[in-house]
């Protein structure tokens, strides 16, 4: 930000020096063309650094070569000025527009000549109605920022996150990663988070910023942060082979941090007691829905006792399963002596009961046969 405010200052100072052309200025056809790349001397960057102008008298073109654009890069830099600001510069000075066309690239790279150092900014003068800041594009935004200010920015960011995604503040934790400072903005005073701009309060999300001085506020740009929060949720106390059956003592609680809301955290224990893991986890691993399912009861290919009961009347039998079966799946099986094949209802380990006609034509046309 003290880069920000300087940038500010110096093109205060530099604006007051500048040509500014009255709309009767211009007369006849004037093209400015942008060019795509450009490599400038000195501190600041003029029109005529990164266009090709084109206007009868030359006096004309050689005003309009000096409008300023804004501060140079620093040595080793770039700047990315896209044409739509250097559109708003003119009419911001005052430039009318009926005669002059914009063309070429949509934005222009700009350089520091080899060698060039930007000289440093005189201190700012404060907020001046009407004034612009200079465009600040490329390497070294997010740097301009002081400690104390990205730690504001982010808090605010924190507030807003929390407000839209329903978790407490101090569960939220925020990285910035850019900063965009828009053509617009005081001269001194302090940038905060305005709005959640991007329709996400976690994950990447986009932010408009607004700067203050004197009790005046103005658009200042934008920021986009990486946003998460913190969760308390179910995780395994030591490491566990997959398809182990998960009883209380395997059971911890860790801090999980997600970029979305709490859906996949598992917070329940009695949705996890009895059940068997999917895959291997380590010790203090959150658990989520999809490393878990119900304890397999009954497995492919193995010998299960088939239970029948009609009439008060109870009888048993072996089949073997054709599929794998956790409690309450119905699963194929096969008589092991005739071959003939039925449905049958897992209801224990490698225990199936036999399905009445009615039950089997339900899970057959539910699609929940295995």
């Amino acid at each position: 930000m003290t880069a920000f405010r300087e940038g500010m200052g110096s093109c205060l100072l530099a604006a007051a020096a500048a040509v500014v052309l009255a709309p009767a200025a211009l007369s006849g056809e004037i093209i400015a063309e942008i060019l795509p790349r450009a490599e400038v001397k000195g501190g600041f960057v003029r029109l005529g650094d990164v266009a090709r102008i084109t206007a009868e008298p030359q006096a004309t073109a050689g005003a309009l070569a000096g409008v300023l654009l804004g501060r140079s890069p620093e040595r080793g830099g770039l700047r990315i000025i896209p044409r739509d600001y250097i559109l708003e510069r003119l009419l911001n000075d005052g430039i009318g527009l009926d005669s002059l066309q914009l063309v070429g690239a949509e934005a222009v790279r700009v350089e520091s000549a080899a060698g060039e150092k930007r000289p440093a900014a005189p201190a700012p003068s404060g907020w001046t109605s009407g004034a612009k800041d200079c465009l600040w594009g490329g390497r070294g935004q997010l740097e301009s920022l002081s400690d104390t200010e990205r730690e504001g920015i982010e808090r605010g960011i924190a507030r807003l996150a929390a407000r839209e995604s329903g978790f407490q503040e101090d569960a939220i934790e925020v990285s910035l990663k850019s900063v965009m400072l828009a053509a617009a903005a005081p001269a001194a005073g302090t940038l905060r988070a305005s709005t959640l701009t991007g329709g996400r309060s976690l994950g990447s999300v986009k932010v408009a910023l607004v700067g203050s001085f004197g009790g005046v506020e103005e658009p200042a740009g934008t920021a986009s942060a990486e946003v998460t929060a913190k969760v308390r949720a179910l995780g395994v106390s030591r490491p566990v082979a997959s398809g182990e059956v998960l009883s209380e003592g395997d059971l911890a609680w860790v801090t999980v941090s997600v970029r979305g809301g709490r859906e996949g955290c598992v917070t329940d224990p009695q949705l996890v007691l009895g059940r068997e893991t999917t895959k291997a986890l380590g010790a203090l691993e959150p658990l989520d829905a999809g490393s878990l399912r119900k304890q397999g009861l009954v497995k492919r290919g193995e010998m299960v006792t088939v239970v029948a009961s009609a009439g008060g009347i109870r009888v048993t039998d072996t089949a073997v399963a054709a599929g794998d079966g956790s409690a309450g799946d119905v699963v194929q099986v096969t008589n092991s002596r005739s071959g003939g094949a039925f449905s049958a209802q897992v209801v224990g380990p490698r225990l199936v009961r036999l399905l009445d006609v009615e039950e089997a034509m339900a899970a057959s046309f539910g699609g929940k046969s295995k």
